[in-house]
C-alpha cells in the first residue's frame, strides 16, 4: 500500500517536468517537478513548486509525467 503524501486538483498542476539521467550514482536523478497554482476558490492557497524522487523501480519519473499530462487532457 502506498502512502498519499499530498493531494490537490490536476487542472493546478503546471508545467510537470521530468528529470532522468542513465547515471545511477546521480543523487539527483529521476525527478519530477511541477508547480500548483493558486486555486482561486481558496483564500489561503498561494502557488507552490512540488519535486518529488520517484524511488520506486521500474517507474520513472517522465512516465509519472506522462500520466498527469495525460490525465489533464482527459
Amino acid at each position: 500500500m502506498q502512502d498519499e503524501l499530498e493531494k490537490f486538483p490536476l487542472d493546478l498542476v503546471y508545467e510537470p517536468t521530468a528529470i532522468f539521467k542513465d547515471d545511477k550514482r546521480e543523487i539527483y536523478n529521476n525527478l519530477i517537478l511541477f508547480s500548483v497554482l493558486e486555486d482561486s476558490r481558496k483564500r489561503n492557497g498561494p502557488s507552490d513548486m512540488h519535486i518529488f524522487q520517484s524511488v520506486v523501480n521500474p517507474v520513472s519519473s517522465w512516465a509519472s509525467v506522462e500520466d498527469i499530462t495525460f490525465c489533464r487532457v482527459w
